[in-house]
């Protein structure tokens, strides 16, 4: 993740040789616009404390970072009896009181259990919503 995130401070460098006359937050708004790193946390909701110390390790480097995870929620008119959301979190989202966990600042029903075969690809799918119309490279990390 820090590897990627730094082409958006090339990004930013590039911008700055090339159009000096723009302030710091007219090229981060142009950086933004070019760049978003969007990791596929599917079970973000499910990680223990130490794990979510790391997460915040990585928003406190950079909050522009976002997370899709999927949510699971006991809902009684729901088939098998549970509701399946594509959550996006970022470094700017509020946290869950008491805990380390953010809320999400967006949240797309899908409508089912979105596992269907042997979850590789399927863990990147629940950030698919969120980077619609947009260039999209997708990385293992193992």
């Amino acid at each position: 993740v820090h590897g990627m995130m730094q082409y958006a401070r090339a990004l930013d460098l590039l911008l700055e040789l090339q159009r000096p006359e723009l302030s710091a937050a007219e090229r981060a708004s142009v950086v933004s616009s070019k760049f978003d790193c969007v990791v596929s946390m599917q079970r973000y909701q499910s990680l223990g404390e130490e794990s979510l110390e790391a997460t915040e390790l990585l928003f406190a480097d950079f909050p522009q970072l976002q997370i899709a995870y999927v949510e699971e929620e006991a809902d009684r008119a729901a088939p098998a009896g549970r509701r399946y959301s594509a959550c996006l979190v970022d470094g700017h989202c509020a946290r869950v009181p008491g805990s380390l966990r953010r809320r999400p600042r967006v949240r797309v029903q899908l409508p089912g259990y979105p596992v269907l075969g042997d979850g590789k690809g399927d863990a990147r799918n629940c950030a698919l919503p969120f980077v619609r119309g947009r260039l999209v490279q997708t990385i293992d990390a193992n």
